[in-house]
């Protein structure tokens, strides 16, 4: 369960009484805010959780260097590479790269932290992001 902060809190509050108007009474805010805040921690992504699959682009002058970046990166994670597509972009050899979370033994952040290591050793620029902030999917 993920706690919300007293100014998130105080957000929700505020939007109800505008929403409310003259009917915001301290009760019936107090029972819209509780039901709300009840349901968002609820619902709320646990901390360190992870997407199932993730988007990858890696950036570099060398193509090699991003293959390696790459599995450095993920060495040891329990994820896999689903598919990946490789291009030369202005001078940059660029790789997207699809990788499959399902079997990760490492939440989002850690994952983007060893992800970023690796590139940083190898010279190569790498982004990433959840396949869902890409697809709209949830």
């Amino acid at each position: 369960m993920t706690k919300l902060t007293e100014d998130q809190i105080r957000a929700i509050a505020k939007t109800a009484q505008e929403e409310l108007g003259e009917a915001a009474t301290y009760e019936r805010l107090h029972q819209i805010v509780s039901r709300v805040v009840a349901q968002m921690e609820t619902d709320a992504p646990k901390p360190g959780s992870r997407p199932e699959r993730l988007l990858i682009i890696c950036l570099s002058p060398d193509n090699r260097a991003n293959a390696e970046a790459l599995s450095q990166g993920l060495q040891d994670t329990g994820c896999r590479i689903a598919d990946r597509v490789e291009r030369i972009m202005g001078g940059f050899q660029v790789m997207l790269a699809l990788v499959d979370t399902a079997g990760a033994t490492s939440d989002l952040n850690v994952l983007r932290q060893r992800l970023s290591d690796a590139g940083a050793k190898t010279g190569v620029k790498i982004m990433v992001q959840p396949e869902s902030l890409v697809s709209g999917s949830t």
